[in-house]
């Protein structure tokens, strides 16, 4: 299995607003436009655009700054 490292740089919003909305289930799914469900602590598991398709769990956090997270889509 091979692993993606990814980094994207985000302008006209704060890390803080950013770390908020990833973590919080209601931001995330206004953000997407679909469905979201995020436990915001390290070991919790989350999904995004319905229960079914992107799921994973948080690895790491550093407040306001930094989420690390593991994840696979379910779709085929």
């Amino acid at each position: 299995m091979k692993s993606i490292q990814e980094s994207i740089e985000f302008r006209g919003v704060s890390a803080e607003q950013l770390y908020e909305t990833y973590l919080d289930s209601g931001k995330h799914a206004a953000a997407i436009g679909d469905e979201a469900a995020i436990q915001p602590r390290v070991g919790g598991r989350f999904s995004a655009f319905g229960k079914r398709h992107l799921v994973g769990r948080i690895l790491h956090l550093v407040p306001g700054r930094m989420i690390v997270q593991t994840w696979r889509t379910l779709q085929r």
